[in-house]
C-alpha cells in the first residue's frame, strides 16, 4: 500500500514546479473507489475508463488499475515507482501510453509526439529489458514502425551561430525515407501495392498482388499436398503430459495424452502462421478460401477451416521460400 503522506510530497512537489496547475486536476483509480487524502489534498475517485474523456484530470494517482482498464493517449508523462522486478507491469503501462499524445501526430514537431517516462527504482538492464519489448510489440516480433524509444535522452536545439537563413533552407529540401532493405518480399510487395495505389498509378494495386499470391497458395497447396496433410494433423491434435503426484509418497507418475485442437489452439497456429506468410496475407487468403465453401456450410465454420489450412501451410518450411521468391518476382514486374 503505498504511504498517502508520500504521495502528498509528490504531489507538491509537482504544484510547487507549475504554480498555474489547478489543485483540483488530480484524481485516483485505487482500488477503494474512494475519495483519499495524500498531504492535505484531497483527491476524488475516477473509473480508469473515464481518464481520457474528462480533461480536468491532469495528475493521476494509481496502484494497479491504469495497467489494465486504462487507454489514455493524451497522456505525456509517467513516473513509476515501482521496483525494477515489476518489469512486465511497466512495460503494458507505457504500451498503453505510447499510442502517442492526443492520439494523432503532429508533423514538424517530434516533441509534441513523444511521451516522458521516469522509472527512479529501475535499474539500466531492466530499462533496456523494456525497451526491447517497446520496440518490438508487434506479432511478428518485428521492430514497431515508426517508434523510437531513447534512454536519457538530450534535447537538440538549433546552433544559435548559424543563420537562420541556413535552417530555412534545410527545411526546404525534399526527403525521402528509404525501405528497409531487410524488408521481408510478401511485406514489400503489399507495401509497393499500397505506394501504387494510393498514387493512383495502380488502381486496386493491393487486391491484384493478393489475389497473385492467393494463386501461389493455392499452387502451393497441391505442389506440397502431403506435407501440408501432416501439418493439418499437427495442428488439429494436442497433445499433453498429465501429471500425478502422491502426496503422502511423494511419487509421480506422467500419462501422455492426445486430444482434437479446440479453437484456440488454431487460432494459436493461425497466427503463427500469419508472421511466416505476412499477417495481410493471411487474412485475405483464409478470407479467400472461406469464400470458396459450400453455400450450405456456415461461414464461421468456413473461416475456421480456412485458419486450419493456413495453419498448416505456415508449417510447411519450403512454402516460405517458395512464396517469397513469388513475391519477389512480382515485386520486380
Amino acid at each position: 500500500m503505498p504511504d498517502h503522506g508520500e504521495i502528498g510530497k509528490w504531489l507538491k512537489t509537482i504544484f510547487d514546479s507549475w504554480p498555474a496547475l489547478p489543485y483540483d486536476c488530480v484524481a485516483n483509480v485505487f482500488g477503494e473507489h474512494r475519495t483519499e487524502n495524500f498531504g492535505g489534498y484531497s483527491v476524488p475517485y475516477i473509473a480508469p475508463e473515464r481518464v481520457q474523456e474528462s480533461d480536468w484530470v491532469r495528475i493521476l494517482v494509481a496502484k494497479d488499475a491504469i495497467s489494465t482498464g486504462w487507454d489514455c493517449p493524451r497522456a505525456e508523462v509517467m513516473v513509476s515507482f515501482r521496483a525494477a522486478s515489476d518489469k512486465t507491469h511497466i512495460t503494458q503501462l507505457l504500451g498503453r501510453m505510447v499510442r502517442t499524445p492526443l492520439a494523432r501526430r503532429i508533423p514538424g514537431n517530434e516533441r509534441l509526439n513523444a511521451v516522458d517516462c521516469l522509472l527512479p527504482h529501475f535499474n539500466k538492464t531492466s530499462v533496456e529489458a523494456v525497451v526491447t519489448a517497446l520496440m518490438t510489440g508487434g506479432e511478428s516480433g518485428d521492430e514497431l514502425p515508426g517508434r523510437r524509444v531513447l534512454i536519457n535522452p538530450s534535447e537538440m536545439k538549433p546552433n544559435p551561430a548559424i543563420p537562420e537563413g541556413v535552417w530555412q533552407k534545410l527545411l526546404s529540401l525534399p526527403s525521402q525515407t528509404f525501405p528497409k532493405r531487410q524488408a521481408r518480399p510478401v511485406k514489400r510487395l503489399t507495401a509497393l501495392a499500397h505506394e501504387l495505389s494510393a498514387d493512383g498509378l495502380l488502381p486496386n494495386a493491393g487486391k491484384k498482388a493478393h489475389a497473385e499470391m492467393h494463386k501461389v497458395l493455392d499452387g502451393a497447396q497441391v505442389r506440397y499436398a502431403e506435407e501440408i496433410k501432416k501439418t493439418r494433423e499437427a495442428v488439429l491434435t494436442l497433445e499433453g503430459k498429465t501429471v500425478r503426484a502422491d502426496v503422502e509418497t511423494k511419487a509421480m507418475s506422467f500419462d501422455d495424452f492426445i486430444e482434437a485442437a479446440d479453437y484456440a489452439v488454431i487460432e494459436d497456429a493461425y497466427k503463427r502462421a500469419g508472421r511466416m506468410i505476412s499477417p495481410d496475407l493471411a487474412t485475405t487468403y483464409s478470407e479467400h478460401l472461406a469464400s470458396k465453401a459450400p453455400k450450405d456450410e456456415d461461414p464461421e465454420d468456413a473461416l475456421i477451416e480456412a485458419h486450419t489450412v493456413v495453419a498448416a501451410i505456415g508449417l510447411v518450411f519450403d512454402i516460405k521460400d517458395y512464396l517469397e521468391k513469388e513475391a519477389e518476382k512480382l515485386s520486380n514486374q
